[in-house]
């Protein structure tokens, strides 16, 4: 099994994927971006300039990429191709050359000047940047062009305020300012949420009475209202009428954006009817507003952030309209989905129905697996709390022992965890990384500790309960992750670590020479401290990669290292340069062939949705990957 796997992945990464030359977006979609200019330029096709542009940006020819950069804003006034612009711009010359140009003209019709003061709008706060967006505004008018300018100029501004600080001013000058334009609402949603922060419900409820407030904006002070307990009966009626108000997309507002935030404010404001409802004891009718608002609800967060709290109200508009099987179920279906209303649903439960929600779940579900129930408290570590754990068994009696935030528990046979690490002999004080491995295959499970203080220490297995300290590494301390393993396929872990500093990224395998005995290897890898998992397999590194930029699967040799990820279709999807914002990485057999398949996990929080793609599942067949994680049935 070990030589399929070997000649597997060998072939993998040797293969050459075909991407049919008749779809040259594949090329873009995937990031084999010279492969694009190649195919693109022979078509010349005008509408493929600005890919062209951004490719020739993405491999480093930004002379190359400006000229089909303005020529494809020419043609489409895409402002997005400004930025590209700009940054190619900013690559080429020095900062005080460009300040100068943006001085000497002030958003001009000049395509260099336009490009490079738009950008700057996100960087620089002083009076040459409020010029800048008001001559935008004066000579663009209603444009995207305009929208964009002031809205980086409405989070600049504020991103100088610190928390303590008090925006009120900025944000009326602001909303004063640009009163006729649709930024004026965005001011208006920061305004109201800083109203709501200081229980401001007078001032929020005035709001509803402005009349160039936008659906979006009522939908979500309405919301606000609410959470504060603000039930005046006018709120019904302002809550009925803006449901009627039409939800027409902007011109300028990107329709997958738009998209989204339309579902959100259809959610929103049915839900909030639906609360209204339910305190005036009408819930038949709040039922007919929840159920409404479940249908637009998305198989991924933020509409997640809403499931558990129309799982609630539902459960109490059920159980008020005498529908208790169906009032018990929606806690269930809450409880399942959890969230910030766990402790309000356990409470709906108990008050209404006997026995354990857990209980009538695996009934319900007709879950016929294991339970699993929190032993935190009974087996003595209810005080522990850490981002991080670690297994392994140091003691080789069969229990798992565990490290929690630098902490060492011993398992007594199931029993219970006893702290063990002082007499076991560890310095764990600021460690946040640690592992368990045998280093010296001697049967014995190591520890690998790492903190940002001292270092990189690895804690010898005498055998007797104890460690002794037998290698450090005290220079690296600057990592954004380490992990041991099996770089060069001898059976002997290896210690993986990523790091970054004012030079650059780079990435170090430390590899096991004998007992204890280490040799360093390290690699320029411009994305280093943005490494957030890690997966490893017959000299190639599976890296799961943050902060919007590619993965990577990367091969070693002696002095450089190549990466497949690209070429092979798993680097993620290409977004005009961003990548997704992946925060773990995986590599085994998923479906029990013998080939290495690979995962990927991506972040879905609120705020960073639009950023990220979903998590891949990508399983090998025929020399290529493919993604089968949107058929997979998991839900993101």
């Amino acid at each position: 099994m070990k030589n399929i796997l070997i000649l597997s992945i060998t072939m993998l990464i040797t293969a050459y994927v075909t991407v049919y030359a008749s779809d040259i977006n594949e090329y873009y979609k995937y990031g084999e971006f010279n492969k694009y200019i190649e195919f693109a330029l022979k078509k010349k096709n005008p509408s493929l300039y600005d890919k062209i542009g951004k490719s020739y940006f993405f491999i480093g020819n930004h002379k190359k990429a400006m000229k089909y950069l303005s020529l494809a804003y020419e043609k489409t006034g895409d402002v997005d191709l400004l930025n590209f612009y700009a940054k190619c711009k900013i690559e080429i010359n020095n900062s005080s050359t460009i300040e100068k140009s943006i001085k000497n003209h002030i958003a001009s019709d000049v395509y260099d000047t336009l490009a490079l003061g738009l950008f700057y709008t996100i960087h620089m706060r002083n009076k040459m940047l409020s010029n800048y967006v008001d001559s935008i505004h004066l000579k663009f008018p209603s444009t995207r062009l305009s929208y964009i300018a002031e809205k980086n100029f409405l989070y600049n501004g504020l991103s100088f305020i610190s928390p303590e600080e008090n925006p009120d001013s900025f944000l009326l000058n602001f909303m004063l300012k640009y009163r006729d334009t649709y930024i004026y609402n965005e001011a208006l949603i920061v305004y109201s949420k800083h109203l709501y922060k200081i229980k401001a419900k007078k001032r929020l409820y005035k709001i509803l009475n402005e009349p160039l407030a936008s659906v979006e904006t009522k939908s979500i002070v309405i919301e606000k209202l609410l959470n504060l307990n603000f039930r005046r009966e006018k709120m019904k009626k302002i809550l009925i009428s803006t449901l009627k108000d039409s939800l027409l997309k902007p011109d300028f507002i990107d329709k997958d954006e738009w998209t989204l935030r339309k579902k959100l404010i259809t959610i929103r404001l049915r839900l909030d009817l639906a609360r209204l409802l339910l305190k005036r004891g009408y819930a038949k009718k709040a039922l007919y507003y929840l159920n409404e608002a479940e249908s637009y609800t998305l198989p991924f967060l933020p509409g997640m952030t809403y499931r558990q709290s129309l799982d609630y109200y539902k459960a109490i508009a059920y159980l008020k309209s005498g529908k208790y099987k169906d009032g018990r179920i929606a806690i269930i279906d809450g409880l399942i989905c959890g969230g910030q209303y766990d402790l309000k649903l356990k409470r709906l439960y108990k008050r209404n129905f006997p026995g354990s929600p857990l209980t009538y779940g695996r009934k319900l579900k007709e879950y016929e697996g294991p339970v699993f129930r929190n032993a935190t408290k009974t087996k003595g570590l209810i005080q522990i709390k850490g981002y991080r754990v670690a297994t392994g068994d140091i003691n080789n009696d069969g229990y798992p022992d565990i490290i929690v935030d630098g902490r060492l528990f011993l398992n007594k046979r199931g029993l219970k965890f006893v702290d063990v690490t002082e007499r076991a002999g560890l310095e764990t004080d600021y460690s946040d990384r640690f592992f368990f491995a045998d280093f010296n295959n001697d049967g014995k499970e190591d520890i690998l500790l790492a903190n940002h203080k001292t270092g990189i220490s690895i804690y010898k297995n005498t055998g007797n309960g104890t460690f002794r300290i037998v290698w450090q590494d005290s220079l690296m301390r600057n990592y954004s992750m380490i992990a041991p393993i099996n770089y060069n396929y001898d059976s002997r872990p290896d210690i993986f670590v990523s790091s970054s500093d004012s030079i650059g990224g780079k990435l170090t395998i430390i590899v096991s020479n004998d007992s204890f005995r280490f040799k360093q290897k390290e690699f320029v890898f411009p994305d280093a401290g943005k490494v957030s998992g890690i997966s490893a397999f017959n000299k190639a590194v599976y890296l799961a990669i943050s902060d919007l930029a590619k993965n990577s699967l990367i091969r070693f040799n002696r002095k450089s290292f190549k990466d497949y990820a690209t070429k092979l279709h798993i680097a993620g999807i290409n977004h005009d340069g961003w990548w997704g914002n992946s925060l773990g990485a995986y590599s085994g057999d998923i479906d029990n062939d013998g080939k290495i398949d690979l995962i990927s996990c991506n972040t879905t929080s609120p705020e960073n949705i639009l950023n990220a793609d979903m998590t891949t599942l990508y399983i090998q067949a025929k020399n290529k990957y493919e993604d089968i994680f949107p058929n997979a049935g998991i839900p993101y």
